[in-house]
């Protein structure tokens, strides 16, 4: 039996089974580093990203999809971006990012053949009108790839895909990342396959393959991810991480659906992050907070300290919670030889947790441009207390609460002890230098509803 489940760093539309063509030759470079690392660059994954490349979804994304190879791709295939099949790729990288096209990639053959070579897996969301969409869809990728003569683009940049893989080797600082992670996770898994992809936007992906019980798990790096040597190696942690985690999650997805109140205080955070669900919630904080503890002895305390706080800062509010569950488990492995074990122990503390309704200091309402010497309003959110206070586009902060505005780390500081500390009702001081006039506001500061995390024996 084959199977494959393929998710991203940063959304999850669904996991997926089928199986991994076997294709390779000059349509996938690749590069075995050891017995159980090796690097793959499969050409079905590059029609795929060249067309979302060519539409106008990724165009409005085009700052993201900066790699040279993608500037490569974007002028020698731009007489075709009227092609059928960039429009539908326009369509369903909209509705479902890359996950829908990777998922067409690991069923077909390698181009230009393209067939389907595994059947598709019984899933409720697969209906037959959606199978037969997806084999339209790849007989316009088959005319694209055949009219664009694709394979001329791809041959003569194939030098320039081999030394990526060469700079994916050596971006890899762990080499004995595979026993970190089986020895960590308690699982051992066949093959780890980092997958550079040039012509994807900035991001990460996931993709496990199964081989009658035998599991390779793929990394897929978009952009230039995979050439830089800090983060190649920090997201093939995470990414790795989500092919250990989400069985177990699975497993224990009734009593997690248990805790999904705890998604509440987190909810506006992650919906931004593309974080939807609450088990979408609990995995990625459980895979980051693994994604630390394998990166500490490869990076140092020190940076993983700082990995830490920013994590924090983005919305992860459980992280050190998480973080704890893990120091924890890697304290007590004799009784606990595997992640699957402990999971109990995770769910239960979750459970002392209680969400409480409260009142906090909302946003000011700006975006800001700031220099070594000041802090420059770039645009005021219509509606908000800045917009209401008359504070415009333009201005420089120069005072608040009292506090001289010169940097925006003064500024935020000074956010922090005023604005952020104001009780409901209170107002707060701002100064600003408008051309060549001051003016001194006393702005209300807007107050939101939000929620907290309380252990359930506090009152």
């Amino acid at each position: 039996m084959r199977a494959i489940r393929i998710a991203p760093l940063s959304v999850v539309l669904a996991t997926v089974s089928a199986s991994l063509s076997a294709s390779t030759g000059t349509a996938q470079l690749e590069r075995q580093l050891s017995e159980k690392i090796a690097i793959i660059c499969p050409k079905n994954l590059a029609v795929f990203h060249v067309l979302v490349i060519l539409s106008p979804a990724g165009e409005e994304r085009r700052q993201f999809i900066d790699h040279p190879l993608a500037d490569a791709a974007r002028e020698y295939f731009a007489g075709f971006a009227d092609h059928p099949a960039v429009q539908v790729t326009d369509r369903m990288f909209r509705s479902s990012w890359y996950f829908g096209l990777n998922f067409i990639a690991f069923h077909y053959s390698e181009f230009p053949e393209a067939q389907q070579t595994r059947a598709f897996p019984e899933l409720p969301e697969l209906t037959e009108g959606m199978k037969a969409m997806m084999s339209q869809y790849v007989e316009l990728a088959r005319d694209f790839y055949s009219v664009s003569n694709f394979e001329a683009f791809w041959n003569a940049h194939a030098a320039e895909i081999e030394s990526m893989i060469e700079q994916t080797a050596g971006a890899i600082r762990a080499p004995d990342l595979p026993q970190m992670m089986e020895g960590f996770y308690g699982r051992e898994v066949e093959r780890f396959v980092f997958v550079p992809s040039p012509f994807m936007q900035q991001s990460g992906m996931h993709v496990e393959l199964e081989d009658d019980g035998r599991w390779t798990f793929y990394y897929v790096a978009g952009g230039d991810i995979a050439t830089d040597t800090f983060y190649n190696t920090y997201f093939a942690f995470h990414e790795f991480g989500h092919s250990f985690i989400e069985p177990i999650s699975a497993r224990h997805a009734e009593r997690l659906n248990q805790l999904a109140y705890l998604y509440r205080p987190l909810q506006e955070r992650f919906r931004q992050l593309g974080y939807r669900t609450w088990d979408r919630a609990f995995n990625e904080h459980l895979i980051t907070a693994g994604q630390l503890h394998l990166s500490r002895p490869v990076f140092g305390e020190e940076r993983v300290t700082e990995l830490l706080e920013r994590e924090r800062a983005n919305g992860f509010q459980l992280i050190d919670r998480f973080y704890g569950y893990l120091s924890e488990y890697a304290s007590n492995r004799d009784r606990y030889p595997d992640l699957e074990t402990f999971f109990p122990v995770i769910l239960d503390d979750l459970a002392t947790l209680r969400v409480e309704e409260y009142r906090r200091p909302g946003l000011m309402g700006f975006r800001t441009e700031s220099d070594r010497e000041s802090v420059v309003v770039r645009e005021v959110i219509e509606g908000s207390a800045f917009a209401e206070a008359g504070v415009q586009g333009g201005d420089v902060i120069i005072g608040l609460d009292g506090i001289p505005i010169t940097t925006y780390e003064t500024f935020r500081e000074a956010r922090e002890r005023s604005w952020n500390q104001a009780a409901e009702g209170d107002s707060v001081q701002v100064v600003v230098l408008r051309g060549d006039t001051t003016m001194v506001m006393a702005i209300p500061v807007a107050f939101v509803t939000d929620y907290r995390y309380l252990e359930a024996k506090e009152d």
